[in-house]
């Protein structure tokens, strides 16, 4: 039954991809059930030019290697990619591939359309 945990990351992370795309540009966010947040944190559009910088550096060095805005759509988009590779990680098969190859498909698809576009109400 362990393949039910990765089964349950598909559905968060379908729902983190759903939330971010509610947030991408100003269209989407204006017809969201999200329309009344701060765009400065919660609207891509917007939330780029106030976003905090997180910057990576190298240790013992002055030196950056990188940086991560901290607004709504990046974190959304991270924990994403954190819970399909937290899927695959603990994914043990207890059917043939094709199997959960299919309802891991279902269960992001569906995941994702009720939260976009009946849950936050875009489009």
């Amino acid at each position: 039954m362990t393949f039910l945990w990765s089964y349950g990351l598909v559905f968060v992370a379908a729902f983190f991809k759903s939330c971010a795309d509610a947030f991408e540009n100003t269209p989407n966010f204006d017809e969201s059930v999200f329309k009344y947040l701060n765009k400065k944190f919660w609207c891509k559009d917007v939330s780029w030019e106030y976003a905090r910088k997180l910057s990576i550096r190298i240790p013992f060095t002055n030196k950056r290697i990188g940086s991560y805005k901290l607004d709504s759509w990046h974190i959304c988009i991270s924990l994403m990619v954190f819970s399909v590779i937290g899927a695959i990680v603990i994914f043990r098969p207890h059917h043939e591939w094709w199997v959960h190859f299919i309802s891991m498909g279902l269960i992001w698809n569906a995941t994702f359309w009720l939260f976009y576009h009946k849950i936050f109400q875009v489009k």
